[in-house]
């Protein structure tokens, strides 16, 4: 296996488009994420080849967004879909935003595919092991279960 971050992205961007995620609306989330994150780090390093005509991106590695990964609509979006209530909105943004920061750290100090790899595994292993009805405290579950393995991985 290449230890290329292109390699992984390439993995990771098509993990997103196909639906990955043992179709848990977590796993899709995280997944999209994960994805976003590994962008965002690849094009700020550098590490992913860019031409000024074909990427539009180019540049935004110097804009410090509010909400960079889009976090803040995820969060709406899965809490809509949940009828979760503001306290129960809140603890979901605040995952995703561990999770952000957690993938975010992983691949910033190891920009290679393997990260890349534990990132796909964490999800997939969150939710192989939350079986049941997909509820908020489900979905919570899978969330904080993935950022902690992320974060046992650094």
């Amino acid at each position: 296996m290449s230890n290329d971050i292109r390699t992984g992205l390439s993995g990771i961007n098509a993990v997103r488009l196909s639906g990955r995620g043992g179709g848990s609306r977590a796993g899709a989330a995280l997944s999209s994420l994960a994805a976003q994150i590994a962008g965002h780090v690849a094009d700020t390093l550098n590490l992913t080849a860019q031409d000024d005509q074909d990427d539009n991106r180019r540049g935004r590695n110097f804009i410090t967004a509010h909400d960079l990964y889009e976090i803040e609509a995820l969060s709406g979006s899965l809490s809509r879909e949940l009828s979760a209530d503001g306290a129960e909105a809140a603890r979901l943004t605040a995952a995703l935003h561990q999770f952000a920061e957690q993938s975010a750290s992983l691949l910033g100090a190891r920009p290679a595919a393997y990260s890349v790899e534990h990132l796909v595994h964490a999800i997939d292993n969150a939710v192989e092991d939350n079986g049941g009805p997909e509820d908020f405290n489900r979905v919570l579950a899978i969330i904080e279960k993935a950022s902690l393995a992320v974060e046992n991985a650094q």
